[in-house]
């Protein structure tokens, strides 16, 4: 003869570690740790999208510049082209010189459409960096201009001692190294005992036995607290292996934290050697500008005496008009470099 038993258990259990070779906090601490650091990643990052913006920036205002010298030079062709037209009617220009001053006023025409298409350009890309609508319009205008990097130029070694306290980049390479010295400690933790506090309630019903339902899970309620201990004896070398691979790790965050030190200090000796040579380079460049200019002047009157050819004359715009580009080019990079000084220093960028 069968018989169909029916029975319910309910039962709750609980265990709290109590010792386990201060594993516990140790993690606790190393996952804090990690957060920081992803933390300081991220401004790097954003540091990263600044020096982006601002090299976008200062090259955008270069190409503007660009395009008011462009239209200064073409404004210029086009009042040479009307007195050498003019000198030509009157029979003291020859065809020739009157061709190469048209062809001269073509070219400049076609510098200027390039300068704004430059232009244009660039600030599409600024747009895109700063994730602008395509149809949005962005106005550039010039700042204030601030002669400091073209007088003092921050010594590089004061510059790169406290880039070594403002850069994220190295406090998130000496959070790590922070990062595995714990993990060498979690690792070892397994070379020691664990000591468990253990706790169980439970109770159940059967129909096997004459008592009601309640009654049973009354009469059958237990409650069990317990110590447990775990002593490592072997675990064929896992903790030994643990531990040499944490202090592996440990070894490599430092090497990286070097390699960051290393990255860093590059990057400030090329600003300041070429903040040294753009300040350089503009007054050379300044000198070279005012000299050509004063040739220019002179070369216009000559050739409305007759005294020099359009060719002559051509060669002389021709060396005002790159001494004008030598000075925007070094003074747009003596200020981008000047900049990069300041924001290695901890200083907010300002142009």
């Amino acid at each position: 003869m069968s018989q169909t038993i029916n029975s319910t258990s309910v039962g709750v259990s609980s265990q709290v570690t109590l010792l386990s070779g201060n594993r516990i906090n140790n993690t606790i601490r190393q996952n804090q740790l990690t957060v920081d650091q992803n933390g300081l990643y991220v401004k790097e990052s954003q540091n990263n999208i600044t020096l982006q913006l601002t090299e976008a920036y200062l090259m955008a205002l270069y190409y503007k510049e660009g395009i008011a010298t462009a239209e200064e030079t073409l404004k210029l062709s086009e009042n040479q082209l009307k007195r050498s037209q003019a000198l030509h009617d009157a029979g003291s220009l020859s065809l020739s010189d009157l061709s190469t001053v048209k062809s001269t006023y073509a070219s400049n025409n076609y510098a200027l459409v390039t300068a704004k298409n430059a232009y244009a350009q660039q600030v599409l890309s600024l747009k895109q960096l700063l994730e602008l609508e395509p149809e949005q319009v962005l106005a550039l205008t010039f700042p204030e201009e601030d002669g400091a990097w073209a007088v003092v130029i921050p010594d590089k070694y004061e510059v790169y001692y406290a880039a070594l306290n403002s850069m994220p980049e190295i406090s998130a390479s000496k959070t790590g190294i922070s990062i595995s010295e714990l993990g060498v400690k979690i690792a070892k933790a397994g070379y020691y005992p664990t000591l468990s506090l253990n706790g169980n309630l439970s109770t159940g019903y059967t129909n096997t036995q004459n008592f009601a339902f309640e009654e049973q899970f009354s009469n059958n309620f237990n409650q069990r607290v317990g110590l447990s201990l775990s002593i490592p004896i072997f675990n064929n070398y896992q903790t030994k292996r643990n531990v040499q691979n944490a202090v592996i790790s440990t070894r490599a965050a430092e090497l990286d934290l070097t390699a960051t030190k290393k990255e860093l200090y590059q990057k400030v000796e090329n600003a300041h050697q070429s903040a040294v040579a753009a300040r350089a380079q503009m007054e050379a460049a300044q000198v070279e500008m005012v000299a050509a200019e004063t040739a220019l002047d002179l070369a216009k009157q000559r050739f409305e005496l007759g005294l020099i050819n359009a060719v002559d004359m051509q060669v002389a715009q021709n060396t005002f008009v790159s001494a004008q580009q030598k000075y925007l080019q070094a003074k747009y990079t003596g200020i981008l470099y000047y900049q990069l000084l300041q924001f290695y220093q901890g200083n907010p960028i300002k142009i």
